[in-house]
């Protein structure tokens, strides 16, 4: 598939002038204020630093204890295929 030039201006056009207007995309691809996208990063911070995971399908958060546990789940936890991936991460934290 090969795009045009015209398509392409176009596309970057409108993301300009969507970000200029004070919009971002959101996780599902929808254009949204910055300032809401602000406040549900704030809601899902405040989450983590509290110790909580999101639950399920996303609409309940719950302690990680209770998620390493068992507690509260309908599927069994699996570990990561590579553990060692998850490194760079921690060290970042320390």
């Amino acid at each position: 598939m090969q795009i045009d030039k015209l398509t392409v201006t176009r596309f970057l056009r409108t993301v300009q002038n969507q970000v200029c207007g004070g919009l971002v995309l959101d996780d599902a691809g929808q254009w949204t204020p910055l300032e809401q996208a602000l406040d549900k990063e704030r809601r899902i911070l405040a989450h983590l630093e509290a110790g909580e995971v999101i639950h399920g399908d996303g609409d309940r958060w719950i302690p990680i204890e209770a998620a390493l546990s068992g507690d509260g789940r309908t599927t069994p936890l699996s570990p990561p295929d590579d553990p060692s991936a998850f490194d760079s991460l921690r060290s970042g934290l320390e």
